[in-house]
């Protein structure tokens, strides 16, 4: 699981970076359905509390190793790989955002969806999409999960 982790933190890195250093205008991209326009995000999910980014540090740093340890301690639990999967992908993309936040100050956010004028103002990056899925993944572990 710490694989995922680690490819989803190095991929991040390495768009992020190129999206800060390159992208200057908007793009559409996949048939206009997809704008590529970059946003810096110095608060938390559409950037709530940006006015607070000490405190949102010191949440989300907490709430990171809170879940570390929980998978650390799944890590031996065979019947919980599809949540250790779901965990792995939120660690993945919130290390990544947590990442941006020591080094830039605030998280690098480069997409949203061209459809809709309240989903244009969304801006995305792909740790936000890996920390979603790795919810729904997680959801679904504990809808199946032996005994319910």
């Amino acid at each position: 699981m710490f694989y995922i982790i680690a490819a989803i933190i190095i991929l991040e890195l390495i768009i992020k970076r190129h999206m800060e250093e390159n992208l200057e205008k908007e793009h559409l991209i996949l048939k206009d359905k997809i704008l590529l326009n970059k946003f810096h995000n110095k608060g938390i999910a559409l950037s709530y509390f940006s006015k607070y980014t000490k405190y949102v540090k010191i949440l989300t740093t907490t709430v990171i190793g809170a879940l570390l340890i929980l998978l650390c301690w799944l890590m031996h639990k065979k019947e919980s790989r599809l949540f250790q999967l779901g965990m792995a992908l939120i660690l993945g993309g919130a290390l990544s955002n947590m990442i941006d936040r020591y080094q830039y100050g605030y998280v690098v956010d480069y997409f949203s969806f061209n459809f809709g004028k309240k989903l244009k103002k969304i801006v995305f990056n792909l740790a936000d999409m890996f920390i979603m899925l790795g919810g729904a993944v997680c959801i679904i572990a504990q809808l199946f999960k032996k005994g319910n």
